[in-house]
Parts: C-alpha cells; sequence; structure tokens
C-alpha cells in the first residue's frame, strides 16, 4: 500500500475539520498532529472519512473509523488509540472485523483492494479498474469469496471473451468485451482474492487456473487513403471532438492524457508539452513535442478559452473535462469517414507507425510516445524493415536479370 502520496499535518478540531478545502480532483488525506496515525479523507465529492492508517502484520492497512460529524474529534481519537491498542497485541482489526460477519465477500474484499490501490495507483489506473469492476464483477459483489469456484470463472471469462456476458443494460451498446477485456477482468479478479486473503480469506483463488486468451500484437493504424476522411469527419464534429481527436493523432499521446491536458503544462512559446510522473503510464514524466497542427489547434483554444478553465478540452462532467469513456463519440466519427477496424489507441500508434515509415530509428520513435521499454517500440521495427525490403529485392531482380544474359566467353 505504501503510505499516501501528499501528507498534510494538522491538528484535528471540528472547526479546522469543518474548513478544509474540498480537492478538485480525486481524494487527499490529512493527518491529525494529535493521534499518530489518525487520519481524515476528503474526497472531490466532500465526504470527510476517519481513518486509522497502521502497519499491522507487516502490511500496511487503512481502517475506516466513521465519517465526519458521525463522531467527534475526541471520539475518533479514542477509537484510533484503541485500534493500536489491538494492533500491538497482534489482531488485525481488519480481519475482526470481517471475522464477526463472517467470510468475506467480493464487495468486501474488493473495497479493501480499492483502499489499497487509491495510495498507491495513478488516478487513471484506478478508474479503469472501476469500470471493470462495475461491468464484470459487480454482478458477484455479495458472495463469499469460497462460493465463486474454478469452473464458474472460466465460463464467466469466456463469456466476456465472446461479448456474449450479460452486461448491464447500459453497457449493451457499447459491444463491450472482448479477449483482452477477459483477461484484464481475470487479472483483477485474483487481485481481489489477494485482497480477500488480507483479510483473512484462506480458501483457493478459483482465477489460478483460468487460460487466458492469446492476444496477439495490434498493428491497425490510419493508412494514408484513410487519414483525409479521418480528419475531415473530425471537422464535423461538436466542440470539443473536433479538436480532440486530431489532438491525440498529432501528439501519440495517450487518449487519457491528452483528454485531461492542462494550459499549466503546455509551453506554446517552445512547443512543449510536459506531462507528469503522476499522470503518465510508467510514473515517469515526459516531454512531448508539439507539431505545428497541434500548435495552431492549442492557440486557437487559449484564444477561446473565456472561461478561465484549466483544462484544454473541458466538458460538463464530474471530472471537469474530456471523460474516460468515449465509445460513442469514437463510433460517431468512425461513421462519418465510413472507415472500420480502428479503436482509439490506433491514432497513437499512426504517429508511431508513420515515424517508422519516414525512417526514425525505435529510440526516437519510442521518445516521442513516451516508451519506457523498447519492448513496447518493436512493434515498430517491421515498418522500417519496408524500405531496406524493396532495396534487397531490387538488387536480387538486378542479380537474376544479368544472371539471365548471355554472358561473355572466358579466354
Amino acid at each position: 500500500m505504501g503510505r499516501p502520496k501528499q501528507e498534510h499535518r494538522i491538528p484535528f478540531s471540528k472547526q479546522r475539520l469543518a474548513a478544509l478545502p474540498v480537492p478538485d480532483k480525486g481524494r487527499v488525506y490529512w493527518h491529525d498532529t494529535g493521534q499518530p496515525g489518525l487520519t481524515c479523507c476528503v474526497t472531490e465529492a466532500g465526504t470527510k472519512t476517519y481513518y486509522l492508517y497502521r502497519w499491522v502484520l507487516g502490511h500496511p492497512e487503512r481502517i475506516r473509523i466513521a465519517k465526519f460529524g458521525e463522531v467527534s474529534v475526541e471520539q475518533a481519537r479514542d477509537e484510533a488509540r484503541r485500534l493500536v491498542g489491538e494492533i500491538a497485541t497482534g489482531k488485525n482489526p481488519q480481519v475482526e472485523r470481517v471475522g464477526r460477519r463472517g467470510e468475506p465477500t467480493i464487495g468486501e474484499a474488493w473495497e479493501h483492494w480499492l483502499a489499497d490501490a487509491k495510495l498507491r495507483s495513478r488516478p487513471q489506473s484506478i478508474e479503469n479498474a472501476v469500470s471493470k469492476y462495475d461491468l464484470y464483477i459487480r454482478p458477484w459483489e455479495k458472495r463469499r469469496l469460497s462460493t465463486v469456484t474454478a469452473d464458474m470463472v472460466a465460463r464467466w471469462h469466456s463469456s466476456i471473451g465472446s461479448k456474449t456476458f450479460a452486461f448491464p443494460a447500459r453497457a449493451i451498446q457499447r459491444q463491450r468485451g472482448g479477449p483482452a477485456a477477459a483477461n484484464h477482468a481475470v487479472i483483477l479478479l485474483g487481485a481481489i482474492y489477494t485482497a480477500g486473503k488480507q483479510l483473512g480469506y484462506r480458501g483457493d483463488d478459483p482465477t489460478e487456473g483460468v487460460k487466458r486468451f492469446e492476444i496477439g500484437e495490434r498493428e491497425r493504424f490510419l493508412q494514408a487513403d484513410e487519414l483525409g476522411p479521418f480528419l475531415a469527419a473530425c471537422e464535423s464534429e461538436p466542440e470539443p471532438w473536433c479538436d480532440y481527436w486530431p489532438m491525440c493523432l498529432w501528439t501519440g499521446a495517450r487518449r487519457s492524457n491528452v483528454a485531461a491536458m492542462k494550459w499549466r503544462d503546455l509551453d506554446l512559446d517552445r512547443g512543449l508539452w510536459f506531462i507528469s510522473g503522476e499522470e503518465t503510464k510508467n510514473g515517469k514524466p515526459i516531454t512531448l513535442p508539439l507539431a505545428g497542427p497541434s500548435l495552431e489547434i492549442l492557440k486557437r483554444r487559449r484564444v477561446e478559452n473565456r472561461s478561465g478553465s484549466p483544462w484544454v478540452f473541458p466538458m460538463n462532467h464530474p471530472c471537469g473535462h474530456v471523460p474516460p469513456d468515449l465509445d460513442q463519440h469514437w463510433q460517431r466519427v468512425l461513421d462519418r469517414a465510413g472507415l472500420t477496424g480502428l479503436v482509439p489507441h490506433d491514432l497513437r500508434r499512426t504517429l508511431g507507425s508513420w515515424q517508422a515509415l519516414g525512417g526514425s530509428s525505435l529510440q526516437v520513435i519510442g521518445k516521442s510516445l513516451g516508451h519506457a521499454r523498447t519492448a513496447s517500440t518493436e512493434i515498430y521495427a517491421r515498418l522500417q524493415t519496408d524500405p531496406v525490403r524493396i532495396s534487397v529485392n531490387g538488387a536480387v531482380e538486378a542479380i537474376m536479370a544479368a544472371a539471365q544474359k548471355p554472358g561473355r566467353k572466358r579466354s
């Protein structure tokens, strides 16, 4: 779990906690200087909750006490001291709580996993996990962990892969599922069972024997005859999609990063975009150059930004910007352009592919796409061999043609 990334320490009082600011996104943990381990979590929704953050039997635990207002600060401190006393005797209060109710359910194990993940994972990773849980796992949330068998998981995994899973009504039209989604769902369910073991579950993990679908490397990108129709379709899109999709193409950035692009992270004079490590997939900060079309879009949008929004692509959505669920908007663009077989991530692959076709080295391509590992860029090596293949084929044809001509007799 690790310690919270950002720590604020104050002496807790009713007045101070009532005045704590609400974060624009995510949650912030405030730590009491009067009682070690006592924290108050403030979410973007404005809820405030007391927790005890403590290492228990070699593992970090965050133990819920009560919501702010349900108990006084002194009562929260007393409960924190009581829990610390239990921990000192070798007990795990989390396990004791679950034990009183019986074996943990999938929903309880999920909540434990989520509390851990929120302390050490990127917000985008958390959003993806919550989305997967809501779509695929939530129907099982009231089941005790031991009631889910390996056979059930195998059939569930297969149904997601074949898109025959009974998705929630709101998701049916989005064509959810597929082999990759099925594999990701099994991985998340396995993580939930690991969290369940931290709550005292001693049974088997039914995901361990499930055979995953083999997923090949995707190589699809926009071809020369598809670029024109795609960009024309984008021009017909409403705000902000008319600029959002081209920006994904021109920068080659992950769509989540483009969606959450902030004005403060841009240097338009030098044509640079700075993405912090907290927002990148590999956790390392990257700097991306902005090409001509992307700079034109950004300069125009900055002039048009009369609302003073910090986001480049603001929207009336709880997150304040382009949301992570883009399926219906993406499909509309494809329908306008008359294109099929493309997913949003193919825009990122398009930039890298055209760089490879232009002769750029894998190192340069990886740098421009923010890849931390060279393996992520090796998919473009095939495109780089095309000029070499043309040259080799030409030489072989010349050799064969020369070999077929009558040669001069040796003297």
